[in-house]
């Protein structure tokens, strides 16, 4: 199956192709609704960062410190 390669609109209109450009850019806001409408995990999965998905699939987004996760998980500061 072709994993179809699409970009992370990022808050300051910055569209995240790579994990870096989402690293960089990154807004907790926008990557928690990525996270709950799937878009994250498709995201992770077509550009092959099976690592961080894999990290990212352990968290249901329940947690008290979810924010704080999700950033780890993304391996943001």
């Amino acid at each position: 199956m072709k994993r179809i390669k699409f970009p992370l609109v990022m808050k300051d209109g910055a569209e995240a192709r790579g994990i870096e450009e989402l690293r960089e850019h990154f807004d907790a806001g926008l990557a928690a609704e990525y996270f709950s409408n799937g878009k994250l995990e498709r995201w992770l999965e077509n550009n092959y960062y099976d690592d961080i998905l894999e990290a990212v699939q352990k968290l249901d987004g329940s947690e008290a410190d979810f924010g704080q996760k999700l950033s780890e998980a993304l391996g943001v500061q």
